[in-house]
């Protein structure tokens, strides 16, 4: 659309530009703050996701945790037990045979039962999905609202050296004998106050941006031309 409209240009008809231009820029001003909206909503959605994963993993290794310390203390139970039995069971003629066989089972069931439970727990990895970095919707809708402003800014500069060439043009007051330029030279005063209006709050606004340097000199050469048409 800028394209467009600096191509069909006419400074010494600047009225057909002044519409154009001002339905340009609340088009891309609309566009830059329905960006801005996404983004807010995106980030909180992204914000609301990754502490719903932080809570899920801290449940899942709390859970993980209280299984295999349950299944500790019942290997360490069973193992009472069984030697509990075999101390009952053992007679005076076979004392030697069964201390050494009791020795040979808490040898076999300390490495396979609770030897493997004593081992430090791990923490619970992540999916190789979740560690291959990707850039996030936010990143990626901002760098488009940065694109945004940059053309709007630069959209802005661009018209203002083209009121400040029309002044000189196409809305300069004709001279006695000059042909008449027909209503190539009439802007509707309601137009005029309309750019009035974008010049005060778009260039002479430093909240938004850098104040234009020929801001307020312009916007007073269109007063003037209200009242001198």
């Amino acid at each position: 659309m800028f394209s467009n409209l600096c191509k069909s240009a006419r400074d010494d008809a600047p009225t057909a530009c002044f519409e154009r231009f001002l339905e340009f820029h609340n088009q891309i001003a609309q566009a830059v703050s329905d960006m801005v909206s996404i983004q807010a909503a995106t980030s909180a959605s992204e914000m609301a996701h990754n502490s719903n994963s932080n809570k899920e993993s801290q449940i899942l290794h709390e859970i993980t945790h209280n299984s295999m310390e349950q299944q500790r203390r019942n290997s360490e139970s069973n193992l009472s037990k069984r030697k509990c039995a075999l101390n009952k069971s053992v007679g005076s003629a076979n004392m030697g045979k069964l201390l050494r066989s009791n020795s040979n089972q808490k040898e076999i069931l300390e490495r396979k039962g609770p030897s493997l439970l004593k081992l430090p727990l791990e923490p619970i990895g992540e999916n190789d999905e979740n560690k291959k970095p990707s850039p996030s919707a936010s990143s990626s809708i901002s760098n488009t609202i940065k694109l945004g402003k940059q053309i709007e800014t630069e959209a802005g500069n661009w018209f203002m050296e083209f009121i400040e060439k029309a002044l000189e043009k196409g809305m300069k007051k004709k001279k006695k004998g000059e042909a008449d330029g027909g209503d190539a030279r009439k802007v509707p005063q309601s137009l005029i106050l309309k750019v009035i209006n974008w010049i005060e709050v778009e260039q002479c606004d430093n909240n938004k941006r850098p104040v234009h340097p020929k801001a307020a000199q312009i916007a007073r050469k269109l007063r003037i031309k209200i009242k001198n048409p």
